[in-house]
């Protein structure tokens, strides 16, 4: 690396550094998560209390904070820029890849706002303002700001924990949600309830009654090698099952008890047009199998005496058959 780059990122490692750690508290995975529940209790004690906090002790809050905050700053640039340890290359680098990653995990659950159009933007002003005035009359009648401002607060805060997270992915699995969303926002989100992923090829077929989408599904076959039995499909209670989706989240018994997925915004019919399932090449080379250590961790393509578990995937493709309203 130039010396001119080097220079520079060991003068700009503070700032990134500092980044980082800000970063990390945001979306909480920071070394320390106890700092993130403190934080939001600190949070939740001065909004409940504010007219004691704002009479009594706020302007010493405000003042040890803000001395905590410079001694923190300058304690950290000072050890950073110390010339007995400075820091390496690896660590600079390593620091702005952390960076980077959290910044992409903070802007992540914002990108669908980039792929909309303008009239999408239209309709989701317009639908905001047209909820206005029932917000007024919650805000007037029902909830009061400090109880708004609690909630919203405490939301923001925890925003990116992992219960956070694990919450709205279990709410967007709802039908109902999505349809309220779709009626305040204006904007169109798909109803559709997936409960296996599906990759849509680029094939279509057509039929006398209706028009057809080539399928292919993806199963994953998860096996266990147990002492003087071998490789097996009989796994651990608290894993995996022997035959999954790619996200783990539907299981099966064997492949013959896969079953097709529902679509529920219109009528299908779903017709196999392999014969059997078939073993994914370009999963893996060989057997196709990917072997790992006994916390599914360390994936190889080639089996040892450390690999306890192995994984493998299976592919087959089916035709789905939308039917037109006319021939029901």
């Amino acid at each position: 690396m130039p010396p001119v780059i080097t220079s520079a990122l060991y003068a700009a490692f503070p700032v990134i550094f500092l980044l980082d750690k800000v970063l990390a508290f945001l979306t909480w995975t920071n070394d320390d998560p106890y700092t993130n529940f403190i934080a939001i209790a600190i949070y939740i004690m001065v909004v409940k209390y504010w007219t004691v906090v704002a009479c009594t002790v706020l302007p010493t809050i405000i003042a040890l904070g803000t001395c905590a905050s410079l001694w923190f700053l300058k304690t950290t640039i000072d050890d950073l820029r110390s010339e007995t340890a400075p820091p390496t290359i690896e660590e600079i680098i390593d620091t702005l890849i952390n960076l980077q990653a959290r910044f992409s995990y903070i802007v992540e659950p914002f990108s669908y706002f980039g792929s909309l159009s303008s009239s999408d933007y239209f309709n989701l002003g317009f639908s905001l303002i047209a909820i206005t005035p029932c917000y007024i009359w919650l805000m007037t009648r029902i909830f009061t700001v400090r109880s708004f401002l609690l909630v919203f607060g405490v939301a923001c805060l925890s925003f990116y924990s992992s219960w956070s997270v694990a919450t709205r992915h279990l709410l967007w699995r709802s039908i109902v949600i999505r349809k309220i969303l779709t009626f305040t926002t204006g904007l169109k989100f798909s109803l559709v309830d997936k409960n296996i992923e599906l990759t849509v090829l680029n094939d279509f077929q057509i039929s006398n009654i209706g028009t057809g989408k080539t399928v292919e599904f993806h199963i994953l076959q998860n096996q266990r090698r147990w002492l003087g039995v071998g490789w097996s499909n009989t796994l651990l209670p608290f894993e995996r099952g022997p035959f999954t989706t790619e996200d783990l989240e539907k299981s099966w018994d064997s492949l013959e008890s896969f079953q097709f997925p529902e679509i529920t915004q219109a009528t299908c019919r779903w017709r196999w047009l392999d014969a059997k399932w078939k073993t994914d090449d370009s999963f893996a080379p060989g057997e196709g199998w990917i072997y790992y250590n006994n916390s599914w961790e360390e994936p190889s393509n080639t089996d040892s005496l450390t690999r306890f578990t192995r994984t493998k995937r299976w592919k087959r493709r089916a035709l789905v058959i939308v039917e037109d309203d006319a021939t029901t």
